[in-house]
This record gives structure tokens, sequence and C-alpha cells, in this order.
């Protein structure tokens, strides 16, 4: 799903999507399994990545303080993120598997639900809810 301040990860996300999607039919008839994993919030460095960002900004970015609030939120998030060695586990296994599926949602019962409520409900609720969990204006 789209992110508020991560539009670019966002689009980057969707690509690799859309890339596996059509690669899997590709390549079904010699045996080869594509497949997509969506992972949720990892304990990873994505935050200084983006607090780099937040330095270099001028203090009359327009988005700076939004960015800021968003940002931390995002940190919190992550820090309460699962230990990325459990992604590196669960890998081993959809690699060893002999029919894997072509996604895999690895994340918190929380991070699957919306994932679910993205398609169930409509547009405009699901992106107000997200608005409201990144107190985005």
């Amino acid at each position: 799903m789209g992110l508020p301040f991560q539009a670019f990860y966002s689009a980057a996300k969707f690509a690799v999507e859309g890339f596996t999607e059509a690669l899997r039919m590709e390549v079904d008839r010699f045996n080869i399994k594509v497949i997509l994993i969506n992972p949720g919030d990892f304990h990873t460095s994505n935050s200084a990545n983006r607090r780099n960002y937040l330095a270099s900004s001028g203090t009359d970015d327009p988005y700076r303080e939004q960015f800021e609030k968003s940002l931390s939120i995002i940190e919190k998030d992550e820090a309460k993120g699962w230990d990325p060695v459990l992604l590196a586990k669960k890998m081993v296994k959809i690699v060893d598997s002999r029919n894997p599926a072509q996604r895999y949602i690895i994340a918190s019962f929380e991070q699957k639900l919306a994932v679910a409520l993205k398609y169930i409900i409509p547009g405009k609720l699901f992106r107000m809810i997200l608005q409201d969990h990144y107190k985005v204006k």
C-alpha cells in the first residue's frame, strides 16, 4: 500500500509486484516459481536513511513539519517491528518449499488486516485510516 512520505519506496514495491505477477506466468512452463514477499515492519535502518533526508531539507520546506510528525510514527512502528532474522528464516522455508504460493505477507496480524481492508473497504475510507495513523492532515 502507498504510505505517506514513502512514495518512491511504495512505487518501487508496486513495480516489483507487477513484475513478479507477469514473470510468474511467463516462466511457469519451465517450472520456475516466482514469488512475492510482502514484509511488514522489521527493525532495520530505513528510518536512519529517512533522517538523512530530513537533515538535508531546508527549514522552509513546506513538508518538513508534517514529515517530522509522520516520520516519528514510522520510526516507532519500525522500532516495534520484528527482527529481520525472522524474515530470513521464513524466506528459507519458502525457498525450500516444493510448491510455494505466489505471495507471502510476512507481517503482524494488524498489518495483514490492513492489507485485507485495503481491498474490502472504499479507497477513501482506507486512505482516511492511513492518514489518521500517520497524522497526515
